[in-house]
């Protein structure tokens, strides 16, 4: 595989990465694990396996950015990844940084960019956007790190113990339909992940699975 042209980003978000220029974006929101595990030296980037997310950063970018969107590279988005990832990096202290990464926006598109890129690094929905109806919970980020908010909403202790819960191979999705009668609905909102609604007959399930490959060693 040949190196990624780095100013393969600085394009407007309307416009439709190539190959290397996809590649550059999920390693800078995703981390170089990535290439570890999903490209195998000597094969050719598999970007049937991203389609999922790129359509996701492509919806997410268009929502949150509007008649905007073609004043914004994906680079800059990019940049805000970084900010963001600083350790140390507050709610608080995030704006004036952003605003010099994104070019003199005002607080508005500052606190959007925001916003965007710490959805788009954790599949959460943080925060709402406007003009759009989207089912499953909004989670607002006020203080502290990404990181600290992000275990905040996934703490690590056990509730139930799972020393002798052994499931067999029949108990996945298509199991929870013809066994349970319960509706799937597929989400890409993290923290909806098997969640229950519909008075308990239907669940959510986060199917982005290459996503969750990416974050294995995060």
């Amino acid at each position: 595989m040949s190196a990624p042209n780095q100013g393969a980003l600085h394009q407007s978000l309307n416009t439709c990465l190539g190959p290397e220029a996809q590649l550059l974006l999920i390693d800078a929101l995703w981390g170089s694990q990535f290439k570890r595990q999903l490209v195998p030296d000597g094969l050719e980037f598999p970007n049937e396996c991203l389609v999922p997310f790129l359509g996701y950063y492509s919806q997410q970018c268009g929502n949150t950015f509007q008649r905007n969107v073609t004043s914004v590279t994906h680079q800059q988005i990019v940049d805000v990844a970084a900010v963001l990832r600083q350790t140390g990096a507050t709610w608080q202290s995030l704006s004036q940084q952003v605003t010099r990464v994104i070019g003199q926006a005002s607080e508005d598109q500052t606190q959007r960019a925001i916003h965007l890129v710490s959805r788009l690094l954790t599949m959460m929905r943080i925060d709402e956007m406007p003009l759009q109806f989207s089912r499953g919970r909004g989670i607002n980020w006020e203080k502290g790190t990404l990181s600290e908010f992000v275990h905040s909403q996934f703490p690590s202790t056990s509730i139930l113990s799972s020393e002798r819960t052994k499931f067999e191979k029949t108990f996945n999705v298509l199991g929870l339909v013809k066994i349970a009668g319960l509706e799937v609905h597929w989400t890409d909102n993290l923290a909806d992940h098997l969640r229950l609604v519909n008075d308990d007959r239907g669940i959510r399930v986060f199917h982005h699975a290459t996503f969750l490959l990416g974050q294995q060693e995060r």
